[in-house]
């Protein structure tokens, strides 16, 4: 993968006439737009800060990031104003799905076949081979984490108006996949049987994604970019609960409302308390490995717990070495009771998703039923 010539870390593409990553564009619009010039952090020192520190996660210095964009040829007369800040989607041309096929049936349930998504993503599994040089499996998925994502920059999300069949399975599918391209980051997953990776990634995908739109919800209001009753909804597109139509007629004859419950219920003070990706990194990381581990037992809960150790480990020389932070166990203790909290609330709704299954409520079978367990998302 080229990568961002401002920072070095995967880019996505050229942005104001250099090519770079989504994170350096946004920050070049930001700062070429301010009143004030930004300070150097380490002008006494008479050299050069780093763009991207690997250790901490973080840009430590925007005065020499600024000047960075514009020494490689970042230009502001490659603005482009005038854009709505968020604009309706035409849904019928945006949400297609490529690989899962809908089949309405008149007496018996509908069909969803997912034959054609899980040959994608074992294709995706076998085929993607990630070089980032670090030695840390942590570091290397944070990075998969803005890597798989590609998420546009704010102004050019999507608000979605109406959310039906043809929705939902686009959604189910970008998803599926998303998660797939993120474990190839994972070195020692990709070492393991494909039978035993794709049955991996079956069992998570699901609760990543719930996760990681949970994130981008924090994102988006620590930004200033959504409230209660707009939420981030998928890797481009937007819900205002308050102006949406939903129609699910032909899975349910239930309201799909489980997931905007659920993110409107978390504690939002997290917002500033989770900082660096690598601490997000590894919430998500934990969570997932620790419910596939007790989902599936047997061999997969033993690589579960050795995937689980060596993110630990990660952890550890992050703030030991990365931020001198010896005492760490209480910010660790406060991010695992998040992620308890987070499985608490899981669990509760998948009883309720057993119970829909008890009384026949659902209107929709999977070729691939085990890819749909307990799934919220």
């Amino acid at each position: 993968m080229r990568k961002c010539e401002i920072c070095l870390l995967p880019g996505s593409g050229n942005h104001f006439g250099v090519f770079s990553c989504r994170a350096c564009a946004a920050f070049f619009r930001r700062g070429a737009l301010r009143k004030f010039e930004y300070k150097c952090k380490n002008r006494k020192l008479e050299q050069e800060c780093l763009i991207f520190d690997a250790i901490s996660q973080q840009y430590p210095c925007k005065k020499c990031r600024m000047d960075m964009c514009l020494k490689l040829g970042m230009s502001v007369k490659r603005f482009q104003f005038g854009r709505d800040c968020i604009g309706p989607s035409k849904t019928s041309l945006t949400f297609r799905p490529n690989y899962l096929h809908f089949v309405k049936r008149n007496q018996n349930k509908n069909f969803v076949e997912l034959k054609f998504l899980l040959e994608e993503g074992e294709k995706i599994l076998l085929n993607r081979n990630r070089s980032i040089s670090t030695s840390s499996t942590l570091l290397k998925l944070s990075h998969g984490i803005l890597a798989v994502r590609d998420l546009p920059s704010f102004h050019r999300y999507r608000l979605v108006l109406k959310w039906g069949v043809n929705e939902k399975l686009k959604d189910w599918e970008t998803s599926f996949l998303t998660v797939a391209n993120w474990l190839t980051y994972f070195d020692e997953f990709q070492k393991l049987p494909i039978s035993l990776r794709m049955k991996i990634l079956t069992g998570m995908w699901h609760l990543w994604v719930l996760f990681d739109k949970l994130a981008l919800n924090f994102m988006a209001r620590k930004h200033k970019f959504g409230s209660k009753d707009i939420l981030v909804a998928g890797y481009n597109t937007l819900f205002n609960l308050n102006n949406l139509e939903i129609n699910m007629a032909d899975f349910s004859n239930h309201r799909e409302v489980n997931v905007d419950k659920f993110i409107r219920a978390i504690d939002w003070n997290m917002i500033n308390f989770i900082k660096p990706l690598l601490e997000l990194t590894f919430m998500i990381s934990q969570f997932c490995f620790n419910y596939v581990g007790k989902r599936f037992q047997g061999t997969i809960v033993e690589i579960s717990d050795s995937f689980q150790e060596i993110l630990a480990n990660n952890l550890h020389d992050y703030y030991m070495n990365g931020q001198n932070i010896v005492r760490y166990s209480g910010r660790l203790a406060q991010l695992m009771k998040f992620v308890k909290s987070l499985e608490n609330d899981i669990l509760e709704k998948q009883r309720k998703v057993e119970v829909g299954e008890v009384f026949d409520v659902w209107k929709v079978e999977f070729s691939h039923p085990e890819v749909f367990k307990d799934n919220l998302s």
